[in-house]
């Protein structure tokens, strides 16, 4: 298990993020929030339960199949089982009409459904079937707890912690054992499950037991790890406030002692190997009421036996297969935070099209893009911001607004609404390169935690650990009155889909930056059009885009620092982390980030193509010789050089783009003539599976409005390599042609009858099977392909299968001696494996992946394998 899977985060909440939030903003909540999505159907739910799974709902599809496509597949592989909470409206009408009758069907067809999408989308189906918890909005089962549901509303929730216990027929491996002082003796609290990966324990429904002296959701969690190791800790956000301590018992059974304020006992809990239902607890010699009563216990530091910071440690903890109790490892790790303090408004982008956009405001305080109850909006229009009242009791600087009174902002301002106060903050007079913002509206929102030692991404995409939202909803955006009432944006280079124009969208890359953790935090630009900002104290650092897709321009970075504030997107990200137990390392000074300059032009940067372990390079140096001269102004003779402009590139990752100059717009992706077929021989393809690290070639993701044709050579825009198994060559075969929108994709068969297109699936995708023909005309394999779109992502061309032939030509080894020469895409790459990662250099780039992390390049994406086939 990498350190990156073992704490729960929150979500941001950004400009929609708000009108998605399921439980209150409480610690401890967010762990859970972040799992859980609300539908909203207007299909009868009652008379047909299928809705629950896809239904129309106001702005798309709506259900749990949504949900499912929108989670990364890390997340999907842990599953155990699946909740769906349904409104109490339609589940007193369902009870009324059809009595046990409806649940029992809509559980029975979401089990069929939800089977049905795994298998047509590569999902691996658990060997015990997942079932389903469907429960009434305010039930017992939420103990009494009301999220508020409407009529046809309903909420679908993927925890990594659910578990039907004695509902399913998964084998109980251990119980944990609580004892609480002043009560007469131990009882049995929870039973982690053989097949459950995480138990907590706090006083949440969504808790696996709740417990009257744990006063916060999921404060203590036990975690198993896929070396059946067991990890403890207590919740990121209260380790302020409470620990976890052990010392041994009678017996020396280890007993755990969760603290309070470093001293006060509010429980002591021990884990032991399960026993049958009804024995009760085990007598295993441990303290006794009397003995515990009363007693301080002294800190003993817990045996390391296989931390997070040691993933690949053979240590077991001891009597993990025996009768006796189980002391779980301690996370003892340094944990970095990210804490969401602020929404930022940006100006107006394609001000040819836009005049502006609107942010609603509650009288709780939630802001975002679109609120059914709204008290307040900011009218954004060009780089002026205005405040309208919608409702009475909303107060600027301790004024009264009217409903409908507007008034002009100004300078900062602070808003007092009902139920809440908002502090807003005029942005509009920061000097940084590439400044897009006019205004913050801070308040506090959910926290990331991370593990140190690994690397985190910032970003619109389901791969990323800090995920922004991604809400594609446009309604609040003011179209200019000549643009009309289309679907499309008429330019002089072709229609541009309304629908792909949305603020989460706008400047906000799909994968924007990362965050290093490998040392102290140091903070990467990964997008290839959008700027990324760090704020500390009154002073702002811009983080320039890495430039375009052929990697000529290096990659920035810049140290990041306790109380540092990221602004990336939308989102506020405050940065907080302990200190360093050793001293600081200094760091080479990096790259200026800040406005570019005549002597950054000068400097003539080249890199060694040759993979390092010491992730990305560093840029910046003293001119050399034969470098450019400085230009006139700074001493030097010679003209000054015109400044330089960026050109992001139209992809998910930017739509701040110059339609004038961008051919993606117009249609067809430029590709190369043909130069050979590219074939992979069975020598090496069975060398490269027998390598500790390799790379498969998981898909392609495609833009939107482009069109691509899959082949097996070069000159292809999608290469799929054959497999040769004999000294003859193979022919040049254009399989398919791709043509790709927002909303829909287009398939067509060029192989004749050696391709077969089938639509459409169960789950929405376009299967493609695709007969490999050799040289002696003979068919050798087949391969099978999905195109699948999920809402707000691209759409992402993946091959299915995993049979021997299809790996042997989609698979590359990885030496972890001297780096090979292999080609992704259509670029060549040089890789090697090296302290536990693969390191990746082309064209001026380094990437450094761990276990199941991708890459793409030249649309294919590529992700890390480790063991030998």
């Amino acid at each position: 298990m990498p350190p990156s899977d073992l704490l729960g985060s929150g979500r941001t909440r950004g400009l929609s993020g708000d009108a998605q939030r399921v439980l209150p903003g409480l610690p401890g909540l967010a762990f859970y929030d972040q799992h859980l999505r609300r539908h909203h159907t207007t299909e009868d739910l009652v008379g047909d339960p299928t809705a629950l799974w896809d239904g129309p709902g106001p702005s798309g599809r709506a259900g749990l199949r949504r949900h499912l496509m929108e989670e990364p597949d890390a997340v999907l592989g842990r599953l155990t089982d699946i909740l769906v909470v349904v409104n109490r409206p339609d589940w007193v009408r369902a009870a009324r009409q059809h009595g046990d009758q409806w649940l029992l069907g809509a559980r029975q067809t979401l089990r069929e459904r939800f089977r049905a999408w795994c298998l047509a989308n590569g999902v691996g189906v658990p060997a015990r079937p997942v079932d389903f918890q469907v429960v009434m909005d305010g039930g017992p089962e939420l103990q009494g707890d009301d999220l508020g549901l409407r009529a046809g509303d309903a909420v679908t929730g993927l925890l990594p912690n659910l578990h039907l216990g004695d509902q399913t027929t998964a084998a109980p491996l251990y119980d944990v054992l609580a004892f609480a002082p002043g009560e007469p003796g131990w009882a049995r609290l929870a039973t982690l499950h053989g097949d459950q990966r995480l138990l907590t324990l706090g006083n949440h429904w969504l808790d696996n037991a709740r417990h009257d002296r744990l006063p916060h959701p999921a404060l203590y969690q036990l975690r198993r790890t896929d070396r059946d190791r067991l990890v403890h800790l207590i919740h990121p956000e209260l380790r302020d406030r409470y620990r976890v301590e052990s010392r041994p018992g009678r017996g020396g059974q280890p007993v755990l002692a969760i603290l309070e304020g470093g001293q006060r006992a509010l429980l002591y809990l021990a884990i032991v190997p399960s026993r049958p239902a009804g024995e009760g607890a085990p007598n295993l010699g441990l303290l006794d009421a009397v003995t515990l009563q009363g007693r301080t216990l002294e800190h003993r530091a817990l045996e390391r036996i296989g931390t997070v910071d040691e993933p690949d440690s053979a240590s077991v903890p001891p009597g993990l297969a025996g009768a006796g109790g189980i002391e779980p490892t301690s996370v003892e790790s340094r944990i970095l935070s990210l804490r969401e303090q602020g929404v930022l408004l940006q100006v107006v982008h394609f001000s040819k099209f836009i005049d502006g956009y609107d942010v609603s405001i509650s009288a709780d305080g939630r802001v975002a893009s679109r609120l059914e109850d709204p008290c307040a909006v900011v009218k954004v229009r060009g780089r002026q911001l205005s405040l309208q009242a919608l409702t009475f009791g909303v107060k600027l600087d301790r004024v009264p607004l009217d409903a409908g009174d507007v008034r002009a902002l100004v300078g900062d301002h602070h808003l007092r609404l009902p139920g809440a106060s908002l502090d807003l903050r005029d942005l509009r007079q920061t000097d940084a390169e590439g400044w897009p913002y006019l205004a913050e509206i801070r308040r506090s929102g959910d926290a990331m935690h991370a593990v140190f030692g690994g690397r985190l991404r910032v970003g619109r995409s389901s791969r990323c650990r800090v995920r922004l939202p991604d809400d594609p909803w446009n309604g609040n955006i003011r179209w200019r009155p000549e643009m009309g009432d289309g679907t499309h944006i008429r330019s002089r280079h072709g229609a541009l889909p309304r629908a792909r124009f949305y603020l989460d969208a706008i400047m906000v890359a799909a994968e924007h930056a990362e965050i290093d953790l490998t040392g102290e935090p140091l903070l990467h630009a990964l997008s290839r059009g959008c700027y990324t900002f760090v704020r500390r104290g009154d002073q702002v650092q811009s983080l320039p885009p890495v430039g375009d897709a052929k990697g000529d321009r290096p990659a920035p970075n810049l140290d990041l620092r306790p109380g540092d504030e990221i602004l990336v997107g939308n989102c506020v990200l405050e940065v907080d982390y302990p200190p360093a137990t050793e001293p600081r390392p200094v760091r080479d000074r990096p790259r200026d980030v800040g406005p570019l300059r005549a002597t950054d032009l000068a400097a003539a940067m080249t890199f060694d193509t040759q993979p390092s372990s010491t992730g990305l390079p560093q840029v910046t140096r003293a001119p050399g010789p034969g470098d450019a001269p400085v230009a006139a102004g700074l001493g030097e003779r010679g003209p000054a050089p015109p400044r330089p402009r960026l050109q992001p590139s139209l992809s998910e990752d930017s739509l701040e783009v110059s339609l004038a100059d961008h051919a993606e717009l117009r249609g067809q992706r430029s590709e190369a003539s043909p130069r050979g077929v590219r074939a992979v021989s069975l020598a090496d393809a069975d060398a490269g599976l027998g390598q500790r690290a390799r790379l498969r070639l998981v898909g392609w993701r495609l833009q939107p409005g482009e069109t691509v044709t899959l082949g097996n050579h070069e000159g292809a825009g999608l290469v799929l390599p054959d497999l040769r198994t004999s000294a003859r060559p193979h022919q040049i075969t254009d399989h398919v042609r791709v043509l790709t929108t927002l909303r829909e994709a287009a398939i067509t068969a060029l192989g004749g009858v050696n391709v077969r297109v089938r639509v459409p699936l169960a789950g929405g995708a376009t299967r493609v099977e695709i007969d490999h023909v050799g040289p002696d005309g003979e068919v050798d394999r087949v391969s099978r392909l999905d195109l699948t779109q999920s809402p707000g992502q691209p759409p992402l061309l993946r091959i299915l299968g995993a049979d021997r032939d299809t790996r042997r030509a989609t698979v590359l080894g990885v030496p972890s001696g001297d780096p090979a020469a292999l080609r992704l895409g259509r670029t060549p790459v040089h890789a090697r494996w090296h302290e536990g990662a693969v390191h990746l250099a082309w064209g001026g780039r380094r990437r450094v992946l761990g276990p199941g992390e991708r890459v793409v390049i030249d649309a294919a994406v590529y992700e890390v394998e480790l063991g030998a086939d």
